[in-house]
């Protein structure tokens, strides 16, 4: 479509040569007659038949520094806005380096405070087992202590029946032989 309005203009263009060449030459003068109808007729289909391309550049070319500014205005927003999201872009990975930093900062001390929790339980621990300790100590000590007044009074308990029985006029044997089977009787696990 738009070869067909370049071959009218061009056809149109060629009449008006036509024209001017054809017209009548005013005497003494370089100046031809032309008439005034057919060649505003002509300039009217010319103009008609001029692309929409062209108007609208005889409006940017009337137009063109205020075209240039919005332009330029529109490149400078984006390049603003560009530039903003850049720079939001670094906030947000700062602000998630800083978040992972922190993360791994209450993991490391929640790791250290347990550590510390563990090694104080087990100190705990210890000193309750040492008390523990101590106390089975000292009653095991009592335990032997009775076992050994227990074995003396056992033992005295049995030299005062034999002495009973030697005056009695029972038969007692001698003091060696008394005091073996007093040691046999006193601790039968020998």
């Amino acid at each position: 479509m738009e070869e067909r309005a370049t071959q009218n203009v061009l056809a149109i263009v060629d009449e008006l040569l036509s024209q001017a060449e054809a017209a009548k030459k005013v005497p003494l003068t370089n100046r031809v007659m032309l008439d005034q109808d057919e060649l505003l007729d002509l300039l009217e289909r010319l103009r008609d038949e001029l692309p929409d391309e062209l108007t609208q550049a005889r409006w940017l070319m009337r137009d063109r520094d205020k075209v240039i500014l919005q332009a330029r205005t529109e490149a400078e927003r984006i390049l603003r806005e560009a530039a903003g999201r850049a720079e939001e872009m670094a906030r947000e990975s700062a602000i998630t380096q800083a978040a992972r930093k922190h993360a791994e900062d209450l993991v490391e001390q929640a790791r250290q405070i347990a550590k510390e929790i563990r090694l104080g339980a087990n100190e705990y621990a210890d000193g309750l087992l040492l008390r523990v300790q101590e106390s089975l100590a000292a009653t095991l000590r009592q335990v032997e202590a009775a076992r050994s007044e227990l074995r003396s009074q056992v033992s005295a308990g049995r030299s005062q029946e034999r002495a009973g029985r030697t005056g009695r006029g029972a038969s007692s044997p001698s003091g060696d032989d008394a005091a073996a089977v007093a040691a046999t009787r006193e601790d039968p696990s020998e």
